[in-house]
């Protein structure tokens, strides 16, 4: 019965909640431009410029939500700029089926090979396939959706201003974010207790990512931080050395480990705030007595390397001080680096062979997103409950339901669906009442500003809340909140279960 305790084992990951938020600001952002749009449509009285400017900003407000590594005006106009496209193409498209199809399968084919980049980056690449199905399955007629893409642009703007707004931050955002969580990882592995554990070399990989994406103009002022990934390589090998070489009874090497650990965090902290966090003397003299006293040289030349990876980090506190830096030996490549465009173009050139699961993964979600949408189309009315007569919300389930690993597949067939049906008893209970256009618009943003502050939580909570929101949406148009809330449970249900059997 192996099989059944890894389907619980899998069920339980799929309604695990977690801690995890993003940040408070970048949250407040979101949530201000899904006000502004539904502000718009409250002083047009038009509820369908309302909706669907309300769906521009929701999507893109997520986008910005999930793990930007670029500067966020650049992120949110990226995510503007193609959801809103992908929605005028759909508009064109609309009514001829067979061309609709063909361009679905070509974007869910894509969407799946952005993956390369990414996790957060395979996601933007789906949501903005949304955007593409919404006019397409959703719109009257082709004039009814340019003028629904009309108002979706107008609401990805808002998303866009809204990142105008302050707090701003130390420059370098998301590349300080993943340097500071590559030092943190050392300084774990400097104070864990059991020293058999390698240091981690997964942490490397984001960082190394992360400062690739950075233009060519902006690269000297950000040499301290390529110092700082190339620093952190020689610190990496230098605690594995100590590790090997030094025996753990030596006087001093417990205390001295920990005092390492002190000092990469206090680099982390530096590097990810902007800000200065100096190690105490006492740490700094405990280090340079063990290396003084140790016989072997290891200890010396870790210390060698904190020193220099403080020096970095304090000058990338300053921009005009990176300025003055050399590219670090240890790092020439990535820092002469290759442009942006052209190296991502190599590394999604490099999965399209039927042995990468990059692929695989893109060719089911074309062939997955494609069937949903024609299972859809086919269920119709279903029985008068409410669902679309089109296939969108078993197409969009297929599609954000789909990952590359089988494991992670089912975990979110479970946790979507469960959230769904949740998320529909409570969206039919809050239909009860008999809201006023300005309720309903209140009621429409609260629930959004629940779904990105439980984006990062679990498929649970935010499927809860995400489709709560749409019903709401839906219900301002004027259609019908309760049989929607169930069919759209119905077909989350039916699209997870649907990958399950894959």
């Amino acid at each position: 019965m192996h099989w059944w305790s890894s389907l619980i084992t899998t069920g339980r990951e799929g309604l695990r909640v977690q801690r995890a938020f993003a940040a408070p600001a970048a949250i407040a952002r979101a949530v201000l431009g899904v006000l502004l749009a539904t502000a718009l449509g409250l002083l047009l009285d038009d509820p369908v410029a309302g909706a669907m400017a309300s769906v521009g900003a929701f999507i893109c407000g997520i986008g910005t939500l999930l793990n930007p590594l670029r500067h966020r005006v650049v992120n949110a106009l990226g995510m503007a700029a193609a959801f809103s496209a992908m929605a005028v193409l759909g508009a064109l498209v609309h009514g001829t089926v067979w061309l609709f199809l063909l361009l679905l399968a070509v974007a869910a084919f894509a969407a799946g090979l952005w993956r390369t980049l990414g996790i957060a980056p395979g996601i933007r690449g789906c949501l903005t396939v949304i955007g593409l199905m919404i006019t397409a399955d959703l719109a009257p007629d082709v004039r009814g959706g340019l003028l629904m893409a009309g108002w979706i642009a107008t609401g990805t703007g808002f998303i866009v201003v809204a990142q105008l707004l302050p707090p701003y931050g130390p420059r370098f955002a998301g590349q300080r974010r993943t340097l500071a969580a590559l030092y943190t990882s050392l300084a774990d592995a400097s104070g864990a207790a059991d020293s058999a554990t390698p240091v981690p070399y997964a942490p490397f990989t984001p960082a190394r990512q992360s400062l690739d994406l950075l233009p060519q103009f902006s690269r000297p002022a950000a040499a301290a931080m390529f110092g700082l990934l190339g620093e952190a390589e020689r610190i990496r090998r230098a605690l594995q050395t100590v590790r090997l070489r030094v025996p753990a009874e030596e006087a001093g090497y417990q205390e001295a480990r920990a005092s390492a650990a002190r000092v990469l965090g206090d680099i982390s902290r530096t590097v990810a705030t902007g800000r200065e966090h100096r190690s105490p003397g006492d740490v700094w003299t405990l280090l340079d007595a063990w290396a003084e006293a140790s016989a072997a040289p290891s200890p010396r030349d870790l210390t060698a390397r904190l020193r220099s990876a403080v020096q970095l980090a304090r000058r990338s506190a300053d921009d005009r001080l990176g300025d003055a830096l050399e590219p670090h030996t240890e790092v020439p490549g990535l820092y002469a680096g290759t442009p942006s465009v052209a190296h991502t173009a190599r590394r999604i050139r490099t999965q399209l062979h039927p042995q990468s699961p990059i692929f695989r993964h893109a060719v089911r979600l074309a062939v997955g997103v494609v069937v949903a949408e024609i299972i859809g189309r086919s269920i119709g009315g279903w029985h008068g409950l409410g669902i679309s007569a089109h296939g969108f919300w078993v197409a969009l389930t297929t599609m954000l339901v789909l990952f590359p690993e089988y494991g992670h597949t089912i975990a979110r067939g479970w946790g979507r669906a469960s959230g769904a049906v949740l998320g529909g008893l409570l969206a039919w209970v809050l239909s009860l009442p008999h809201w006023s256009p300005t309720g309903l618009a209140v009621v429409a943003v609260v629930l959004a500003a629940a779904a990105f502050l439980t984006l990062r939580t679990g498929q649970l909570m935010l499927n809860l809340w995400l489709t709560s929101w749409i019903v709401f949406l839906i219900h301002h148009v004027g259609g019908l909140p309760g049989p929607t809330a169930w069919a759209r449970g119905g077909a989350g249900g039916g699209g997870g279960g649907r990958r399950r059997g894959r």
